[in-house]
């Protein structure tokens, strides 16, 4: 009996370190493709982020999207743009939604759909990220996407100039 649980131990231990071991890679693609990115080295960071991109990091996927989209260290294609951006908003970063809903919003490298662009600023919103409550927010206020309410857009503002100040940042007059 004492045997079945050292063996079962020591496979656990080992299936640790072999998932400790393989993060542990994946970190350093991560990284890579974050510093090549910030230095503006695109045409070396671009393969690199490919890499951690389909490893499913946010990060990664998001430079895709903006080199795709501005055809930065690869040669510009927005319908790759959209398919990155929609993989790392998918992944619940309330900053890709908004930025996803934002393209939609203003037909930016993709087809003009309000009523993708007030999905995604929802997504983002409801998690309480300031600007994708002011976006919703307009939305609302101009019927995009969504009927026409003053009273659901001053909703949208306020949670919005909530969540502004709660994200530590001062409102400007």
């Amino acid at each position: 009996m004492e045997g079945k649980y050292i063996f079962r131990l020591k496979l656990a231990c080992l299936l640790a370190l072999i998932g400790w071991v393989n993060l542990g890679c994946t970190s350093d693609v991560e990284d890579r493709c974050q510093q090549l990115y910030k230095n503006g080295q695109y045409e070396q960071a671009f393969p690199v982020c490919r890499k951690a991109a389909e490893q499913e990091d946010a990060y990664a996927q998001n430079c895709l999207c903006l080199m795709y989209g501005g055809g930065v260290g690869v040669q510009q294609d927005h319908a790759e743009a959209e398919k990155w951006f929609i993989k790392a908003a998918e992944q619940g970063d309330a900053s890709d939604q908004t930025n996803l809903g934002w393209m939609y919003d203003h037909g930016e490298g993709v087809r003009q759909n309000y009523f993708e662009a007030v999905r995604w600023f929802r997504e983002a919103a409801e998690q309480g990220y300031a600007l994708a409550q002011f976006n919703l927010e307009v939305m609302y206020a101009y019927g995009r996407g969504v009927p026409r309410s003053g009273a659901v857009a001053a909703d949208w503002y306020y949670k919005a100039g909530l969540s502004y100040l709660k994200e530590g940042k001062k409102m400007m007059c």
